[in-house]
């Protein structure tokens, strides 16, 4: 059973289902959120939408999410504060975590003022909301995500290729690493590079792109895609090079470097 909502609590936590989240943001009379659709909603007759929401308001009564206060619904204050850092933040970090064989994850990480909501919609439609009351809030919720291990550098030198090239040679993966290699060194990367990326195309066990937008400056956005292989880790983020269509560049990090690059990204 879940925890009851607390202000001394480090971390708070709630788990909502789809239908439950749905009246919530009716109660705020919010049409939209990142993550949440809708659309299953709108196929419904109208008397299975009031069966819906009968239902999970029931739901979020019994676990005091929210209240009935002359006939009208009112959410419980700390329900309240995380969903509004989720629907007007001033920053959003997505970090969508791909995994060969799996299911892409989704998490989003909205920052309004001091408070950090961490909203990660699940499986069979529920939705995880995580209020991150730690020193680095966002930081921290970041790595949590990416978990980056413990590794020792490859100690290759970096490249800069085109990210198409990047592409190309995940596509014959299945044609073995030789072919892999191939595609890389015809780029011009460096042997040592050529052949540690391609050993870690070979066994890449998670792609985590994380992008961070700052809504209050034009949802500005910036950041990079991280790399975890059975022999270490990449980043790959966009760079200047105008001889280069769509130019990247990949370099093997270690798990601080991957924290420090979070920092100056988030920071």
């Amino acid at each position: 059973m879940e925890e009851a909502l607390t202000v001394e609590q480090v971390d708070v936590a709630l788990t909502l289902t789809f239908e439950e989240l749905a009246v919530l943001l009716d109660v705020m009379e919010i049409e939209a959120l990142a993550g949440f659709d809708r659309e299953v909603l709108n196929q419904a007759t109208p008397e299975q939408l009031a069966l819906i929401k009968s239902t999970a308001q029931r739901g979020l009564i019994a676990r005091q999410y929210i209240s009935v206060e002359d006939g009208q619904l009112k959410i419980e204050p700390l329900v309240l504060t995380m969903l509004t850092a989720c629907i007007i933040p001033n920053t959003t970090t997505v970090i969508v975590v791909n995994r060969p064989d799996d299911e892409s994850e989704l998490h989003y990480l909205h920052q309004a003022e001091d408070v950090v909501v961490a909203h990660t919609p699940q499986e069979e439609g529920f939705h995880r909301f995580i209020w991150r009351r730690t020193p680095e809030p966002l930081v921290e919720s970041a790595l949590i995500v990416l978990d980056p291990q413990t590794v020792a550098s490859l100690g290759c030198p970096a490249a800069i290729v085109s990210e198409s090239i990047l592409t190309q040679a995940r596509e014959v993966i299945s044609q073995g690493e030789a072919a892999v290699q191939s595609v890389l060194r015809q780029a011009g990367m460096a042997e040592e590079t050529a052949v540690a990326l391609a050993h870690s195309f070979m066994t890449a066990n998670t792609y985590a792109t994380l992008a961070h937008i700052k809504h209050q400056q034009e949802n500005e956005q910036d950041g990079w895609t991280l790399l975890k292989a059975e022999n270490g880790l990449w980043l790959v983020q966009p760079v200047a090079q105008p001889l280069i269509d769509e130019p990247v560049q990949i370099k093997p990090v270690t798990k601080s470097q991957v924290e420090e690059a979070v920092i100056d990204l988030l920071a």
